[in-house]
């Protein structure tokens, strides 16, 4: 995700923000929908969406998804050696 636009992509602080945002649009949708899809806009912004814009918070969401997940079996890992230790 570099860019010459946005400084510390990736970084903690910017993980937060993702995840923020990814919560704050699941509250602006129905549970079976995703955001964002055609015709939405920017829930910050409220500008229209183009097709890049949509393409790169999917691409947010499931790199942040994936991040979540590999800190979940790190965590589960962590826990079961310490457990075996005990």
């Amino acid at each position: 995700f570099k860019s010459e636009k946005i400084k510390n992509i990736g970084s903690k602080e910017w993980k937060a923000f993702i995840k923020a945002v990814d919560n704050f649009a699941k509250q602006q949708t129905k549970e079976t929908e995703i955001y964002p899809k055609e015709d939405d806009f920017c829930l910050l912004s409220l500008q229209p969406l183009s097709k890049e814009a949509q393409k790169l918070i999917l691409k947010y969401w499931a790199f942040v998804k994936s991040q979540v997940e590999v800190e979940t079996k790190k965590s589960t890992r962590t826990t079961r050696q310490t457990y075996r230790i005990l």
